[in-house]
């Protein structure tokens, strides 16, 4: 993003504050994704549930705190400028969430090509 002097100094103030509340939110999502592969082998229907709710609570805190912080840099940059970033970040998250989900196993899947391999 362009921003002249003024504006990125004010960017800057808003995105660290930004930053740092993220700071509890993505160290939970990272907990909860190393709960995931700790338990994934031998994951019962009560730690599924368990896993989906605290995933979804914690992506529902980070749209808390987008929608807050929109705010914020709308005042500090303009709204089209606070748009802008939402949509940047929005698209590194995205990114960042796919990477990571490639990496991990659907529920069972591993079992399933397991259980295949045998039947070979």
């Amino acid at each position: 993003m362009k921003l002249d002097s003024t504006k990125g100094g004010a960017f800057w103030k808003v995105y660290d504050k930004y930053e740092n509340s993220r700071k509890g939110i993505i160290n939970n999502r990272l907990n909860i994704l190393k709960d995931y592969a700790d338990e994934y082998k031998t994951l019962n229907d009560a730690e599924a549930i368990n896993l989906a709710n605290r995933a979804i609570k914690n992506k529902l805190a980070a749209e808390k705190l987008n929608k807050k912080y929109l705010k914020r840099f709308s005042k500090a940059i303009g709204g089209k400028g606070a748009a802008k970033f939402m949509q940047l970040e929005n698209y590194i998250q995205t990114v960042i969430s796919s990477s990571i989900q490639e990496q991990l196993p659907f529920i069972d899947e591993l079992q399933e090509a397991q259980a295949a391999a045998l039947d070979m």
